[in-house]
């Protein structure tokens, strides 16, 4: 009894993980219909998706979802900055650096980067995803330039910031 009990939970965690791509799956094709289209059918996302993951695991041979999340996490800010305006005898704006301390919002400014500049780029969108994900895998390319600007930003007015340093 002992013995089925065990093969049980190898199956259940089987399931889990089966279930947990589906979800990564979900989630991207949900995100990037919400960037790409604003109001479209999910069915294009799909494919783009599915042509997205052939693409990339023909190039890299490697585990598709895996190098999307490599390149979302070399992309991820660890800053954002608000601008205030103090108004006075002279108006100043003070750029305003804060943490973000809750990592989904960081995969999410960081996915979003990948394809706003996948979609500034004139050509197709999928090559043009593809170039902007392999790029942000490498650590280059322009969402990886925007992260270091931001910081550089940020270390300039790191008086301002809420944490200590």
């Amino acid at each position: 009894m002992i013995k089925k009990i065990k093969k049980n939970n190898t199956k259940d965690n089987n399931n889990n993980i089966n279930n947990i791509n589906e979800n990564k799956n979900i989630f991207l094709s949900f995100y990037l219909n919400k960037l790409i289209l604003k109001k479209g059918k999910f069915s294009k996302v799909d494919y783009l998706i599915n042509n997205l993951y052939l693409i990339l695991s023909k190039k890299l041979r490697k585990d598709p979802i895996l190098i999307i999340k490599q390149a979302v996490l070399n992309v991820m800010p660890l800053f954002l900055i608000k601008n205030r305006k103090k108004v006075g005898k002279k108006k100043i704006v003070i750029m305003k650096p804060f943490f973000i301390l809750n990592p989904f919002v960081r995969n999410l400014i960081g996915l979003k980067w990948i394809v706003e500049f996948s979609l500034k780029k004139s050509g197709v969108l999928l090559d043009n995803l593809i170039f902007e994900i392999l790029e942000a895998f490498e650590n280059k390319g322009s969402s990886k330039k925007k992260q270091q600007d931001l910081n550089l930003v940020v270390l300039q007015n790191k008086s301002n910031l809420r944490f200590r340093w």
